[in-house]
């Protein structure tokens, strides 16, 4: 399991909250483990003291994360997502050919997508997450196009490949302080 040396991006910060770009393997918290304290928080504390995970993302995909610089900014984000107030999209590199667009795969959370792009034995999709608790590379295998570098689906789907090929694009939400609707995006780096 290869740690990305690379820094978080800002893309946003006020005195409640932070935005960045994760890189992909990276923990958005530090583990139990010696060798599990390098991670997106210990990488901003020293800028952002104090600072805090609202939403988990997996070690491997990259991608917009919000963080937290208070504890009342951090339980109404958490509230937010939890309530499946917030917006997510997410951009994928699966293997085999996907249908078209606005189809829903069901298992085991509903997801949107939209073929952005199609090769020789891949897709390239736009992913949404219907509900909370979303596991879009479970779902991904579950319906027989497992995202490419995901070393976990059987049989992993390009299992030489240098990365998941899962990234966080787009993530909207309500300023916990203000209401006000926010949109950040990243682009996609594969």
């Amino acid at each position: 399991m290869d740690i990305n040396p690379a820094m978080p991006q800002l893309l946003y910060m006020d005195s409640s909250l932070i935005v960045v770009s994760k890189p992909y393997n990276l923990s958005t918290a530090a583990g139990p483990a010696e060798d599990e304290q390098d991670c997106l928080i210990s990488r901003l504390e020293e800028d952002f003291p104090g600072v805090q995970p609202v939403q988990p993302m997996d070690f491997a995909c990259s991608g917009v994360v919000v963080l937290a610089l208070t504890q009342r900014s951090r339980d109404a984000l958490q509230a937010q997502f939890a309530s499946q107030q917030t917006e997510h999209s997410y951009e994928a590199i699966v293997s085999g050919t996907v249908p078209e667009q606005n189809t829903e795969a069901g298992h085991p959370a509903h997801t949107r997508w939209q073929q952005l792009e199609q090769g020789d034995g891949w897709t390239r999709l736009a992913l949404t997450p219907l509900t909370a608790g979303y596991q879009l590379r479970a779902t991904m295998q579950a319906i027989g196009h497992p995202i490419v570098g995901d070393s976990a689906a059987t049989p992993a789907a390009d299992p030489d490949a240098e990365r998941l090929h899962l990234h966080a694009r787009r993530l909207s939400f309500r300023h916990p302080n203000t209401g006000l609707s926010l949109s950040f995006e990243s682009p996609c780096p594969f």
